[in-house]
């Protein structure tokens, strides 16, 4: 074997080896999906879900109202990516596409809810972040 291959298999075997440190860490940091990405610790959680939902803003306050068949299209996208790839998919893209395709809203709330395994009370439960924006 020459020493390019073998440097390459040392290489292989090094990536193979921290692969499993790597995913782990940006399913902590970024809440990408522990099922993607060759993950190896899948079998150690349930695959979270991210659900999205878009409201109105009226006079600064947010009120829920159901949104053109296109953006509902979009959120359900997005909701696919976020799951997949957590922090990673940009949530400020979407909210501008949302005004784009809502022109009738003065400004949009678009809320965010993770489903996932709650470690200490061993139930499922939820985070929930709301993001603004205003034309």
């Amino acid at each position: 074997m020459s020493a390019r291959k073998k440097s390459l298999l040392a290489t292989a075997v090094v990536l193979l080896a921290a692969w499993p440190a790597v995913h782990m860490i940006l399913v902590a940091r970024c809440q990408i999906d522990p099922w993607e990405f060759l993950g190896w610790g899948m079998y150690s959680l349930p695959s979270p879900q991210v659900h999205v939902r878009v409201e109105q803003l009226v006079d600064g306050r947010p009120v829920l109202v159901r949104p053109s068949n296109a953006t509902l299209a979009r959120l359900d996208r997005f909701a696919t990516w976020r799951t997949r790839l957590g922090k990673l998919a940009s949530i400020d893209a979407l909210g501008s596409e949302v005004l784009a395709l809502e022109p009738g809203m003065e400004g949009v709330e678009i809320v965010l809810r993770r489903w996932s395994l709650d470690r200490e009370t061993a139930s499922f439960d939820f985070r929930e972040s709301r993001h603004r924006f205003v034309r």
